[in-house]
């Protein structure tokens, strides 16, 4: 009966929306992003799991030395593939070739999987990014400023009577129950759950 309900539902989503190509690939690569970067960030990693392993302190002393090459290393390969574009940009000839630089330089800082479609009250597709905002804006300023439909609770009486004080000898041994950083609230079940 499942594969049957399930095989009705897929039919008819593929009815009525279609199918799409699959996720929007976004091959945005970083361009400093170099084998030896790649090398030294790999073990940078490794080094962090011998160490937790181990918990020694050797351990730990030579992984914070291997993070700190690493973290030099992506500095420098950031700073050399920047350098061609400062280059370009000290050397512009005039404003038009700057603001086409920073023009070029922000779409590429652009997220390819943004909202791009929303709709306006009325109901009609927005696709521009400046009527986009403004309609977050007017969303937002709406929602904002409207008056708050909030009463003030009446005062109840207690229903369980007064709390009693905890004890430092509870807390000790709640203390000594706790898993290593695993807080249990009161009803002894863990905080994630």
């Amino acid at each position: 009966m499942w594969n049957r309900f399930q095989d009705h539902c897929l039919r008819k989503a593929f009815e009525l929306l279609g199918v799409t190509r699959g996720p929007l690939t976004n091959n945005k690569k970083a361009k400093w992003w170099q084998p030896n970067v790649e090398e030294k960030v790999r073990n940078k990693k490794n080094r962090f799991k011998i160490w937790q392993k181990s918990g020694s302190d050797d351990d730990r002393e030579i992984y914070r030395r291997v993070k700190k090459e690493a973290k030099r290393a992506v500095a420098r390969a950031m700073a050399t593939c920047d350098e061609d574009f400062y280059n370009k940009l000290e050397n512009a000839k005039d404003d038009r070739e700057l603001f086409r630089l920073a023009r070029y330089r922000y779409a590429n800082s652009l997220d390819i999987r943004t909202t791009k479609y929303i709709k306006n009250k009325d109901g009609h597709l927005l696709t521009s990014n400046s009527d986009i905002k403004a309609r977050w804006w007017e969303h937002y300023s709406h929602l904002l400023n409207e008056s708050s439909q909030f009463k003030v609770p009446t005062v109840e009486n207690a229903v369980e009577g007064p709390i009693q004080e905890i004890s430092t000898e509870e807390v000790r041994k709640a203390v000594k129950m706790m898993a290593n950083n695993k807080a249990n609230g009161p009803d002894e079940i863990p905080v994630e759950l």
